[in-house]
C-alpha cells in the first residue's frame, strides 16, 4: 500500500457496469469529508458518473498512481446510502450469486435516491390534554 499524507483515498463502486472499485481522492469541494455508503459523482473518462464509497483512508493498492487519481466531484446525499453492514452483504452477494455490483446496488438504493432525491422530513404530532 503507498501511503500519502493529509489525503484521503475513496475506494467507489459504480454503476456503470464496471465490476470493480475504482479509487479516487477526496475533492476539496465537498461539504463534509466522505463516509463509506456515500453516493457520489465521480469523473470517468468524459462524463461523470454515480458510485458508492466502498472504503476511505489514507493507502491506496502499490499499482495505483496518487498523480493519476481523480477527485469526486459531489456529494449526492448528505447521509450515507448504505450503511457498513449493508455494504458488506453486498459485497457478500456479488461473490456468492456471482452477480455484478451495480445490480445489486440498483437494487439496494432505490432510483429516486440515486436520481438525488433530497431527503424527506416528517413532523409528527402529539395530541396531549387540553391545558386550562
Amino acid at each position: 500500500m503507498v501511503t500519502t499524507e493529509e489525503m484521503a483515498f475513496v475506494e467507489v463502486y459504480l454503476f456503470t457496469g464496471l465490476n470493480e472499485a475504482l479509487w479516487y481522492r477526496e475533492g476539496g469541494g465537498l461539504p463534509r469529508t466522505l463516509l463509506v455508503g456515500d453516493l457520489v459523482r465521480i469523473p470517468l473518462l468524459r462524463r461523470t458518473e454515480l458510485g458508492v464509497v466502498a472504503s476511505v483512508g489514507e493507502e491506496i493498492p502499490e499499482e495505483i498512481e496518487p498523480g493519476k487519481i481523480r477527485d469526486v466531484i459531489e456529494l449526492v446525499q448528505n447521509t450515507p446510502v448504505l450503511s457498513p453492514k449493508l455494504l458488506e452483504l453486498a459485497k457478500w452477494m456479488h461473490l456468492y450469486y456471482a452477480a455484478s455490483m451495480e445490480s445489486i446496488l440498483e437494487t439496494m438504493i432505490p432510483a429516486s435516491v440515486r436520481r438525488g432525491m433530497k431527503e424527506k422530513i416528517r413532523i409528527l404530532l402529539k395530541i396531549g390534554d387540553k391545558l386550562t
